[in-house]
């Protein structure tokens, strides 16, 4: 079927219904979509539509060629059979996305995975009942906003990108249980907020070179993390940190969370039942208003010298570790 060079501005969904149509050609036109049914059709071979101001499928899938055209084509006939929408491995570059996809308010599953993509569309906050939002493999440098307003959202994957930072505002997604952020080879840490998320039950961190929060609660699992960076959250307006029994050590290159050191209004701080040898050499200038210090029941061999620079320090608890001696330490 050939209809090149006319001022066609749309084309039947019937198109799809031809048994025996193998060659429908439709350049030089004036189409911005293509009818999602084509890519049922059951013999269709070829598919030319050069010289359109083609939206659906989007340029990145057209210039691949017909069979990516007919695989995005009845990937949309699948969505709307399953309210499941899965454009992932299409080549998306543009953030841009499909109107007929932001007019499916109940859609619940949202496949962008494997792509190009730098950014999400703004309107994806339209998509109010989303749940399942798989992100992975773009090339995302944050997290995009408008992710904040999708608020149903109990499945989040942005693995294999390249974010720097999750966002504080990340609490607002209250019905997260999991959470993918692997192989961002940037992102440093984690906001104390996602303490706030006490739903999540899969929380993915690997190949992320993470300060904050330390490896052995990570080792620990999620429920160690959430409870983790929940304390400091709240000790961020309380004044009191209670950081016990996560069996951290003292032996990697910042001996205290970066994100505690930060905490410079603490009065109370509780490092008991750790595996602590040694303090951090920063404590003592960071946190300078403390003075309640529980250092109960870890592996500390002497007096730590960072204690003499604490002047308001009222209380100092260190029973239970392997002391000799206090040596020749002055208040």
């Amino acid at each position: 079927l050939s209809l090149d060079r006319n001022s066609l501005l749309e084309l039947p969904s019937t198109l799809g219904d031809l048994q025996r149509l193998r060659v429908l050609r439709v350049e030089d036109n004036g189409l911005k979509e293509l009818p999602p049914e084509l890519g049922i059709s059951p013999a269709l071979e070829e598919v030319l539509v050069q010289g359109n101001p083609l939206k659906v499928p989007p340029p990145e899938v057209v210039r691949q060629g017909t069979r990516h055209m007919l695989d995005y084509l009845r990937r949309i006939v699948d969505f709307q059979r399953n309210n499941l929408c899965d454009l992932s491995s299409t080549c998306l570059a543009d953030p841009e996305l499909p109107e007929y996809v932001l007019r499916q308010r109940s859609l619940a599953t949202l496949l962008l995975n494997d792509n190009r993509l730098e950014d999400l569309d703004a309107g994806v906050t339209r998509l109010q009942g989303l749940t399942f939002l798989d992100l992975s493999g773009n090339l995302l440098r944050h997290l995009p906003p408008p992710l904040l307003a999708l608020t149903a959202l109990q499945v989040l994957k942005l693995g294999g990108n390249d974010i720097d930072a999750v966002p504080g505002e990340i609490a607002r997604l209250r019905h997260l249980r999991h959470l993918s952020l692997e192989h961002n080879p940037r992102m440093q840490y984690l906001p104390p907020t996602v303490g706030l998320l006490t739903d999540l039950s899969v929380l993915e961190v690997s190949r992320c070179p993470l300060r904050s929060p330390p490896p052995d609660v990570i080792l620990a699992g999620p429920q160690a993390i959430v409870d983790y960076l929940g304390r400091i959250y709240q000790a961020s307006s309380s004044g009191e940190l209670f950081l016990e029994n996560f069996d951290m050590l003292s032996s990697h290159a910042d001996m205290l969370d970066p994100q505690v050191k930060a905490l410079t209004g603490l009065n109370v701080l509780s490092l008991a039942s750790n595996k602590f040898q040694e303090l951090d050499p920063e404590l003592g200038l960071r946190l300078t208003h403390l003075r309640e210090l529980y250092l109960r029941a870890n592996f500390f061999r002497e007096l730590p010298e960072e204690l003499v620079g604490m002047g308001r320090l009222a209380v100092l608890h260190l029973d239970q570790n392997e002391l000799r001696e206090l040596g020749p330490w002055k208040r």
